[in-house]
């Protein structure tokens, strides 16, 4: 196996938007990992194990490799392993060998320098805008299992909460604020929002002017990244209900005595 059989240079990020606003593939995190002492032709072949007892090189078959490290918020997100090459670490996330975190977590990535040093993840998300050291590479397994990332950890932990949440960084990172059934000025919000939960039976419309002014959209799902021309951008909101047939209540149709 020869490290140019791995497609590196396509390596994206793709947004997993759950909303009725198509999803962004774009190519911001893209990566292009040059030969290294690690990653050579030769090493390559020694870390996934083709030159010893055990062939893991199909393994890694089933991981995308990246130089965006995989995020951990504290010591449940992750594990340390003992693996000899990155084929047996590679072995051990996808077999599910070691469980993670207090709730014992199934593995879904994995980073190494390829000889002892693994460090195994239950979620594939990215930290933003953070690379690996030089001398390790992240694995992404590439079908997930259930709770694959902290993005849809997040959404399943608000979604019965009755509420919406805006963040002020991308992938529900950044400053939270919740906002219960209600109208908000441009003072009732975060500076900057970037992304936003939106629980089932709820809809929110967003304005990119103040006073429910500019630009509008309603929007019916959690948006990871919001689009343009909001990202970044929403001065006022207005949060709804969703009834029968998808018709939209807000705040003024349901109490209409306190805006006479």
């Amino acid at each position: 196996m020869k490290f140019s059989d791995f497609s590196f240079g396509n390596c994206m990020h793709v947004e997993n938007n759950n909303s009725n606003v198509n999803s962004n593939v774009t190519t911001k995190n893209k990566v292009d990992i040059p030969d290294t002492p690690l990653m050579s032709d030769g090493v390559f072949e020694f870390v996934t194990g083709e030159e010893g007892d055990e062939d893991y090189s199909n393994v890694i078959d089933y991981f995308e490799l990246s130089r965006i490290a995989v995020r951990a918020d504290d010591e449940n997100d992750y594990k340390d392993v003992y693996a000899s090459t990155s084929g047996e670490c590679a072995k051990i996330c996808y077999d599910k060998d070691e469980d993670i975190g207090d709730l014992d977590y199934e593995c879904n990535a994995f980073q190494t320098d390829g000889r002892r040093k693994c460090r195994i993840f239950w979620s594939t998300s990215e930290f933003e805008d953070k690379r690996t050291t030089d001398d390790q590479i992240a694995f992404r397994i590439k079908i997930p299992r259930d709770r694959e990332n902290h993005e849809k950890q997040k959404e399943k932990q608000k979604e019965l909460t009755g509420q919406v949440y805006t963040y002020t960084s991308d992938d529900y990172n950044g400053t939270e604020k919740a906002l219960p059934f209600q109208n908000y000025d441009k003072s009732d919000l975060s500076n900057g929002i970037k992304s936003i939960i939106i629980p089932s039976g709820y809809a929110v419309e967003i304005f990119t002017g103040e006073t429910y002014s500019g630009t509008s959209t309603i929007i019916y799902g959690s948006q990871r990244v919001l689009p343009s021309p909001y990202h970044g951008n929403v001065q006022s909101i207005k949060v709804a209900q969703i009834g029968d047939g998808d018709s939209l209540s807000f705040h003024e149709d349901v109490y209409p005595e306190e805006y006479d």
